[in-house]
């Protein structure tokens, strides 16, 4: 959870419904609409960040989920 946003009031606590690592080891299933944000807040380490991003990466294409944002 990014406790900046939360100490900011740009999240409130209740409304968080799991962490990122608990959507991928599916103990939670993640967003349940189009409307629901995901809110991931790095922890500094790189090799975690890519491990979490490739992993991301490859279940969306499997799932035809998310879009490619050009950069």
């Amino acid at each position: 959870m990014c406790a900046q946003a939360l100490n900011l009031g740009q999240v409130c606590a209740l409304r968080v419904q799991a962490e990122l690592g608990e959507v991928i080891i599916g103990k939670d299933r993640g967003r349940r609409s189009p409307h629901e944000l995901t809110l991931f807040k790095s922890l500094g380490l790189a090799v975690e960040d890519v491990a979490s991003a490739a992993y991301l990466v490859r279940r969306a294409r499997e799932t035809g989920s998310g879009r490619t944002v050009p950069m």
